[in-house]
């Protein structure tokens, strides 16, 4: 069965958990991918959406794919894995995900969408991988990137029920000081990475404006740990108007820090709000913005 992306996402529950869906993407990839479109989506899966569209985008701001090893944290489907080998030059991409399901559809995806003479530059690891447990070598690595949960799990969330674990990450096993600003799980990986990488590779996230640019994600989480970011592609998404932003409000309250919102839909930066206000407006039924931004962070 093969849909649109829209049509995928409008797929019931019901439909969605029983049927190994095939989608066309090819909206959400960058101009300049020549590539196949069509990609497996399992319901254990990520399924592509405006955050996969930004990721994108960023990627294809990036220079620095030529001639160099690529590691993907957290493969998914494999549409970050085929997007830089059919579009770059990149000596070899590995993919590895705490999920191994997905690195095996991620080959199947890989291998079914870009050129045959790319495909062997391609490697899933099996088996579940947690973050870059399995990069023993320094240096193994010259780039590295991942869309990582920026969510912790309630107690209701179990990570390896359904897809789950692509949106939601439990802080007892990633120690951080900012799990209260959701970026517990890439602070942890920064950390993770930096011993592993040589002076000047790069770590590339997508993450959530909501923090705030400058003190929360570009001083909090890339310069504390090593890294000097760069901003490749920003956009503004609507925050989702049933998904409630008052924890964040107590965090403003309790812990200082304040977050990044928008009353406009262009990120204006007179229309810049905190989450307790946007809070006030999302209760009142009036929209609320967030910005998404795709950080490059070279070592040094």
């Amino acid at each position: 069965m093969s849909q649109t992306l829209s049509q995928a996402s409008a797929a019931s529950t019901k439909d969605y958990d029983n049927a190994q869906i095939v989608i066309d993407i090819a909206d959400v990839f960058p101009a300049d991918y020549n590539g196949g479109t069509e990609f497996e989506v399992p319901n254990y899966s990520f399924l592509p959406d405006q955050w996969t569209r930004a990721f994108l985008r960023g990627l294809a701001q990036f220079d620095g794919f030529d001639g160099k090893t690529v590691v993907e944290l957290g493969i998914g489907t494999g549409v970050n894995a085929a997007y830089v080998l059919q579009s770059r030059n990149p000596k070899c991409v590995v993919g590895s995900d705490i999920d191994g399901m997905c690195t095996i559809i991620s080959l199947k995806n890989v291998y079914t969408n870009v050129d045959e003479e790319k495909q062997g530059r391609f490697r899933a690891l099996a088996g579940d991988q947690n973050l870059a447990s399995w990069i023993h070598e320094k240096g193994f690595a010259d780039v590295v990137f991942g869309c990582l949960p920026q969510v912790i799990k309630s107690e209701q969330i179990h990570l390896h029920e359904g897809n789950d674990v692509s949106h939601y990450y439990d802080p007892a096993f990633y120690p951080s000081e900012l799990h209260h600003l959701g970026l517990g799980l890439n602070d942890f990986a920064l950390r993770q990475l930096h011993p592993l990488l040589n002076q000047g590779a790069s770590v590339i996230l997508n993450l959530s404006g909501r923090p705030g640019l400058g003190k929360g994600l570009e001083e909090l989480l890339f310069r504390t740990n090593g890294y000097e970011p760069r901003v490749l592609h920003e956009e503004v998404v609507a925050q989702h108007a049933g998904t409630s932003v008052a924890t964040l409000a107590e965090v403003e309250k309790h812990h200082g820090h304040e977050f990044e919102f928008f009353t406009s839909i262009d990120g204006a930066p007179e229309s810049k709000i905190s989450a307790t206000f946007a809070e006030e407006r999302r209760l009142a039924g009036l929209p609320v913005f967030h910005k998404i931004y795709v950080i490059e962070g070279k070592k040094i």
